[in-house]
């Protein structure tokens, strides 16, 4: 393929050096037409490509080599306009031989001369013709859709990849960067295919325009420019306002002045942003702005300046487009992988925060828990005294009464036991049943619901089963019971039960605390929301990440008569 691409070049340069001998342009006049203006004399020479700010029409003389017509092969005239713009009216007479708007055949009529009308455009029209052999020109269409093809493929797989992320996980970095590819791509075909209607200035300025937004909306969020300055985002979102202005106006054709490099704010933006957090994700964009601002520039930089190309613009905004597009994959990849980091290690502070919130309840609830064996000691050890006092204290008594002080002391150790079970960091996931769980829970709890006159009523489907962590589910079911605790006290509620239901394949936890205000319901689970006067917000926030994470299930609420229902 390289071996055909090379040959096809090196027979495009030598014809178009040798087989268009002469091009010249005059200025239309209301009586030229293209029956006449073969006789108009005053064309003046110039050459290709032709470049000029078409503030009015134009007719161009291509003159082909005699040797070319006589010449038993068969040749094309490859037409060229300004980036997918067809600029030019042909003579009707030349329609037989138009296999379409950009190529005519020239085998067929054996003209020596050619004429166009170039349209007034009120802006900079470029306009080139080159003479290939047929077979060479086939060649060349053909690699040419190899690689428009491959980066119309590339381009649409990362739109339809990170869009779907934008639909699961709702981060709008990934659908601004989809609708950044979807517009570039937009223009990719506009350019690629030639039209002949006005109407296309005004199409590809308003896709232009929608792929600087969403490319600005994408630079904000992906290097995170709220966190680090609003200067940044002001900067950014004026030179974004001047890129979108600028294409509905033309002033880098109608001024010959390039606007491209206004681009470089964005990658300048970045490499501030690398230097100030050195971030791998960010280094992948400016790779990838690199690219595409250097294509830009280069392609802007042929059509105004330079008298020959190199490389069609079209060619290497194809080239340059999709490597962009790869390479922002790339960085969108990395930020994927960097923001799970993030958020796994944000989620074991999180579980450590709720366990360390919750040390204040345990330690009441030991209080609790030990205050009566506490009492109990010190009225066998009042016993003891009186006994010893009045010569009544015997080897019988002692016994009975030590036996007595470890029944209490046992109490109070598998109390300790209990707790540090619950503080455990073992989380390995297991079946169990629900039901012996919460069993299990009740002494944690037990002295603080009859402190506190709270009835809790077990109920249901003994059987059903989880699969999990039993040191996880017991942290769930002790911040529901805790809030529950906690709303009674704090609505000061006399009829204060708790129910838990256990279902043929989930289970309710229902209080008659009167329910929660209408005005947390929809920010419930959320962090740092709390009905508490000085409640951090962390227990249905952890609760219900536990509860998807590591049993793959959810947390609801629900407000029912009286009360609530988890």
């Amino acid at each position: 393929m390289m071996k055909s691409l090379f040959l096809a070049l090196l027979l495009k340069l030598t014809l178009c050096a040798s087989s268009i001998v002469g091009v010249s342009l005059v200025e239309d006049k209301p009586s030229y037409n293209f029956e006449n203006i073969s006789e108009v004399v005053g064309f003046e020479p110039t050459t290709l490509p032709l470049k000029v700010n078409a503030t009015q029409s134009y007719w161009v003389r291509v003159e082909l080599n005699e040797t070319l017509l006589s010449s038993d092969k068969e040749y094309v005239l490859n037409l060229e306009s300004s980036m997918g713009r067809v600029d030019y009216l042909y003579a009707p007479e030349y329609l037989s031989d138009m296999q379409n708007s950009e190529l005519l055949y020239i085998s067929r009529e054996k003209r020596s001369s050619y004429y166009f009308k170039i349209l007034k455009r009120d802006r900079l029209v470029v306009f080139n013709a080159k003479v290939e052999q047929l077979r060479a020109y086939k060649e060349h269409l053909r690699l040419r859709d190899t690689l428009y093809g491959i980066s119309y493929g590339v381009i649409l797989s990362a739109i339809l990849y990170y869009f779907s992320f934008f639909i699961f996980i709702k981060n709008r970095m990934y659908l601004y960067y989809s609708l950044t590819q979807l517009f570039m791509l937009l223009i990719l075909i506009l350019v690629t295919i030639k039209s002949e209607g006005s109407g296309d200035d005004m199409l590809f300025s308003i896709l232009y325009s929608l792929f600087i937004l969403f490319t600005a909306l994408f630079a904000n969020a992906f290097l995170e420019l709220q966190k680090l300055s609003m200067t940044l985002v002001r900067v950014v979102a004026f030179v974004t306002l001047l890129l979108m202005l600028e294409t509905f106006f033309d002033i880098s054709s109608r001024f010959m002045v390039p606007v491209a490099p206004l681009m470089l704010v964005y990658l300048l933006t970045a490499i501030y942003v690398y230097g100030k957090r050195e971030d791998r994700a960010v280094l992948f964009y400016i790779f990838g702005w690199t690219l595409l601002i250097l294509s830009f520039v280069l392609a802007e930089v042929q059509i105004l300046f330079l008298e020959d190309n190199f490389m069609s613009p079209t060619d290497i905004l194809h080239i340059s487009m999709p490597l962009e597009s790869l390479i922002l994959a790339f960085a969108l990849s990395y930020k994927m992988k960097q923001l799970k980091e993030e958020q796994r290690v944000k989620e074991q502070m999180l579980v450590h925060q709720d366990k360390r919130a919750s040390i204040g309840d345990m330690i009441d609830n030991i209080a609790h828990q030990w205050r009566q064996p506490l009492t109990n000691i010190g009225y066998i050890v009042m016993n003891l005294s009186a006994a010893a006092r009045n010569e009544k204290l015997n080897a019988m008594l002692w016994e009975k009464k030590s036996q007595e002080i470890n029944t209490q002391l046992e109490y109070m150790s598998q109390t300790i036991n209990d707790f540090r079970t619950f503080y455990s960091e073992q989380t390995q996931r297991e079946h169990f049943y629900v039901n012996d769980s919460l069993l299990k829970m009740l002494p944690i709890i037990d002295s603080t619901l009859i402190s506190n006159n709270i009835l809790l009523e077990i109920q249901g489907n003994k059987s059903l089963k989880l699969i999990g962590s039993q040191s996880e589910f017991t942290q769930v079911m002790l911040n529901l019971l805790s809030n529950a605790k906690e709303a009674f006290e704090r609505k000061s509620v006399k009829d204060r039960k708790i129910t838990i239901t256990l279902l043929e394949d989930g289970l309710w936890v229902e209080d008659s605390a009167g329910g929660v205000e209408e005005s947390l319901e929809k920010s419930l689970f959320e962090a740092n929301a709390s009905s508490k006067a000085k409640g951090g917000g962390m227990g249905l926030y952890m609760s219900r990440l536990i509860i998807e994470k590591h049993f793959n299930a959810t947390l609801e609420y629900q407000a029912i008569e009286g009360g609530s229902r988890f």
